[in-house]
């Protein structure tokens, strides 16, 4: 806690004294010589104001409209005669802030023209993904709070190319919802696919890519935000990292989304450099592929923590947070831990389902898992699958846990931990009641080399 306040300290000293750059939601920027960014002359696209040449540290306030959204698009025909074409990626090297006007922010009280386009402190402000195959690559602090971003109109990569597909991708307009499968104004596009099945690319892209660069701070930190309806099939990631100092989210829903490699990767197998530090806190993931992608294997992949290889010393904390995944499609893992020491905090895991055989809800890989005053609740698996597998070397410890109303394996060989040789185990105070086992509570391979320590836990109206 005390960490992610000294974090915040600091990005508040910086955006003191960035530059503050306002960008509207109206398309407006289209004489040849663009837009200032300031007041009365505002950029008129994010992703555009990042691929500008940013030589200091920036605020970029987003500005309010009743009419008119923010998009996220690298191509916009919205002015037919003054088309908009900016970079696939964008790599920022100065600090980077991006937040709404606050309704309570000085300049708004000091100008009328800000009265109507401004939020409330508790508001957010949407931004629409038009493309997903965009990448920001992260190399200085990152602040982001107030957000949501919406990829309901992210539809390339389920349309066929037609004469309609222009209009939704490459225009300010709305052209999806979410209780439509086809689109509210091209009726041949879709937009909310179900069972849709895509070739699954290892590709190291993701939406930020996290590069720190010698001894330059990378802190990231994201408050009040909320993705949904991301249904990436090219772009693998929300995160990935190659390395960083502090990843902090605080308040972050992700909702009614899929993501091939998962929420947070690696950017490939190189040791992550940095501190790397990750702290989730009231971290909400809930209708996870609900719609049923299916990536073509080979295919591996967790939908929270995927692999990351971070440092031996590297510490992730999660906390307050609440994982309902529904069916967990492809991915039947919701993290694999490399090396780093996991604790898992006051949150809840619930109403899943692990889809596939030999799955696991958690993988530990070298690494410390500590579950704490926690509960997994209706959650089910299929045939030999574990809800904890706790590789070599590794350890495991559940304190003032709840394991209820789950079902572990729909046949047989079901575990709720499946240790390898030389692991620790650690249950306290925790308790388990009405749950089906269809193999065994625990399996441990060479237990003579392992230690194992239950105390004070019950085990009570178990099939």
């Amino acid at each position: 806690m005390y960490t992610f306040f000294w974090i915040l300290l600091a990005l508040w000293i910086v955006c003191g004294a960035a530059k503050k750059v306002y960008v509207t939601s109206e398309r407006t920027c289209t004489s040849p010589s663009g837009c200032e960014g300031t007041i009365s002359d505002p950029l008129d696209n994010l992703w555009a104001a990042l691929n500008s040449p940013l030589t200091e540290a920036v605020e970029i306030i987003l500005l309010y409209s009743e009419d008119f959204q923010h998009y996220l698009l690298t191509r916009d025909e919205t002015v037919p005669s003054s088309p908009q074409t900016t970079n696939n990626i964008v790599t920022t090297t100065h600090d980077v802030t991006i937040r709404p006007l606050f309704c309570n922010d000085t300049e708004v009280d000091s100008n009328e023209m800000l009265q109507d386009r401004c939020v409330d402190p508790g508001s957010s402000i949407t931004i629409y993904l038009k493309i997903e195959s965009i990448t920001w690559r992260v190399q200085r602090n990152l602040n982001l709070h107030n957000i949501l971003f919406d990829g309901i109109e992210n539809i390339a990569g389920f349309n066929p190319d037609s004469s309609n597909l222009p209009f939704c991708l490459y225009k300010r307009e709305q052209c999806c919802v979410e209780t439509q499968s086809n689109s509210i104004k091209y009726n041949d596009l879709i937009c909310n696919p179900t069972n849709f099945t895509f070739t699954y690319s290892s590709a190291p892209t993701a939406l930020f890519l996290l590069e720190k660069q010698g001894s330059n701070p990378l802190n990231v930190v994201f408050t009040n935000i909320f993705f949904k309806n991301l249904k990436f099939t090219t772009t693998n990631s929300l995160l990935k990292l190659a390395g960083f100092d502090s990843l902090t989210m605080n308040n972050v829903t992700i909702a009614n989304s899929f993501l091939p490699d998962g929420i947070i990767s690696s950017k490939d197998s190189s040791l992550i450099s940095g501190n790397a530090e990750i702290t989730l806190e009231n971290l909400k993931i809930f209708s996870y592929n609900n719609f049923g992608f299916v990536p073509i294997s080979p295919f591996s992949s967790a939908c929270l923590l995927n692999s990351l290889n971070l440092p031996t010393n590297a510490v992730i904390t999660i906390s307050d947070s609440t994982f309902s995944l529904n069916s967990i499609i492809a991915q039947n893992t919701l993290m694999r831990q490399t090396s780093a020491s996991i604790l898992l905090k006051n949150s809840e895991i619930k109403d899943s389902t692990l889809m596939s055989s030999d799955s696991s809800l958690i993988i530990v890989s070298a690494g410390k898992l500590e579950i704490y005053s926690s509960s997994i609740t209706n959650v089910s698996t299929q045939t030999s699958a574990r809800f904890v597998y706790v590789d070599s070397g590794s350890e495991f410890n559940l304190i003032d846990s709840t394991f209820a109303l789950n079902t572990i394996s729909s046949s047989s060989a079901g575990y709720f931990i499946y240790a390898n040789t030389s692991t620790q185990l650690t249950i306290s105070r925790s308790s388990f009641s009405y749950n089906t086992f269809y193999g065994a509570f625990t399996a441990l391979f060479a237990a003579g080399e392992s230690v194992v320590t239950v105390s004070d836990t019950t085990f009570d109206n178990n099939d």
